[in-house]
């Protein structure tokens, strides 16, 4: 089976050779892994991200439909400021006049 050392440097080398490979494939099998994982992360970053995007979204729209609506509020208080006033002035004039 040997004869020279020449056919035992063969063998090695094969056994090296194949030790190799299998090293490199377990090496690239958690590499692919890793890239997996990262490709869940952002695939899971990005809905995160369009569901803060929606909240915000309603949150704005909501504001700006508050703000349209401020401007009547306004007034509606003012009136009855207004209001409120003139029933204390009508109070004070008549516990002036008795």
């Amino acid at each position: 089976m040997l004869q020279t050392s020449k056919d035992l440097l063969f063998i090695i080398l094969g056994v090296s050779i194949f030790g190799f490979t299998v090293f490199i494939c377990w090496a690239i099998y958690y590499v692919v892994m890793m890239l997996r994982q990262a490709n869940d992360m952002l695939t899971e970053f990005r809905a995160n991200m369009k569901r803060l995007e929606e909240v915000l979204g309603g949150i704005k729209e909501k504001i700006e439909h508050s703000a349209s609506y401020l401007s009547l509020l306004v007034e509606v208080a003012r009136q009855g400021l207004t209001f409120m006033r003139e029933k204390k002035e009508k109070k004070g004039r008549k516990s002036k006049e008795e």
